[in-house]
């Protein structure tokens, strides 16, 4: 029975009112008079019309296709005995490029993630918004809190990042994940 509320949970079939991971997905969604204000979108909101006009266009680019296929203009491509067959595409970049980015590589010096988070923190102050929840101060534990947003870009999660850590176990990066990283924030 766990298992099959984990799946729902997981799916959004089952959600947790006052819980941040296991919230209502509805929560995430755009609402709709934010979206018809919104000129950019160039999609319609009665789903019936967007379904017609995919399926108008997949049968254009279908037709094209078969009109093609029976003139013989397939651009690097035949059909043969009902199969597809393209050719391949030649490439870009010369040979010369790929020992290029090979040594481009050895150039560089081999540096840890969370030292590079470290670095680009210090210049920008990004990890400065991941506040405590409730009484506003700046994480102090900044390596704590980089494993957290890692785990989380990532989409490892807190537990294989725990072992993947040296310096902190999966109850000191959920502790810092629970009071520092909300959804907001990410």
């Amino acid at each position: 029975m766990l298992f099959h509320l984990r799946d729902a949970f997981r799916s959004g079939d089952v959600w947790l009112s006052h819980s941040r991971r296991q919230s209502d997905m509805k929560q995430a969604l755009v609402p709709i008079e934010a979206a018809r204000e919104t000129p950019q979108l160039a999609v319609p909101f009665e789903p019936e019309r967007w379904i017609a006009d995919r399926r108008r266009r997949t049968e254009d680019g279908l037709n094209r296709l078969a009109k093609a296929a029976r003139d013989g203009t397939l651009p690097s491509g035949t059909i043969e005995n009902g199969e597809l067959r393209l050719d391949r595409l030649k490439s870009d970049v010369p040979d010369e490029a790929s020992d290029l980015v090979l040594d481009l590589c050895r150039c560089l010096p081999e540096v840890r993630i969370t030292d590079l988070l470290l670095e680009v923190d210090r210049a920008t102050g990004f990890a400065d918004a991941f506040t405590h929840l409730r009484t506003g101060a700046p994480c102090k534990d900044r390596i704590g809190l980089l494993n957290v947003i890692l785990a989380e870009g990532l989409n490892l999660g807190l537990s294989k990042m725990a072992g993947a850590s040296s310096s902190h176990d999966f109850l000191q990066l959920s502790r810092l994940a629970r009071w520092h990283v909300e959804s907001d924030a990410i």
